[in-house]
């Protein structure tokens, strides 16, 4: 092994532990922000009588969810993370809160119309009701009925 080639796997190594450095601090920061949540919680929680506080059912989105994630892919993924069917200004909102890029003017006409095409394709899970879009796996099936023939 040369010392050119030592040089290149150090430099490599050094790389990865930079890399490993940050990917610490950030679960450091995240860390500390969740244990502050949590003690904010159990102080509105104790405000509270000790009854239980309803939050808003949405699930908060990470900043940078969908950041490197194409419309359709994001789409998706949000929607199992919500478990329930969306308004198109209620997806394109939760999209870009999430780190998606607004291609075009209008980030929803764009969604609706990514989406619009890709629920036509043989195979896609998703679906549009007329008002929300949904996914194909939460439809439950047709009964299966059996009919006679009249004799």
């Amino acid at each position: 092994m040369s010392g050119t080639d030592k040089q290149m796997i150090l430099e490599s190594l050094e790389a990865e532990l930079a890399s490993v450095a940050d990917e610490r601090e950030n679960l450091e920061r995240r860390e500390a922000a969740l244990a502050k949540a949590v003690a904010g919680m159990r102080e509105l929680i104790s405000l509270n009588g000790g009854k239980q506080i309803v939050v808003e059912d949405k699930p908060a989105v990470p900043k940078n969810a969908f950041a490197r994630m194409g419309i359709s892919a994001a789409a998706i993924k949000y929607l199992r993370l919500v478990k329930k069917n969306q308004k198109n200004s209620e997806l394109a909102k939760a999209l870009l809160d999430g780190g998606k890029k607004g291609g075009g003017k209008n980030f929803a006409n764009t969604l609706r119309s990514v989406l619009q095409y890709q629920s036509k394709k043989p195979n896609s899970p998703i679906y549009w009701t007329g008002s929300e879009w949904g996914l194909k796996e939460w439809l439950r099936p047709a009964a299966h009925q059996e009919t006679e023939k009249p004799t």
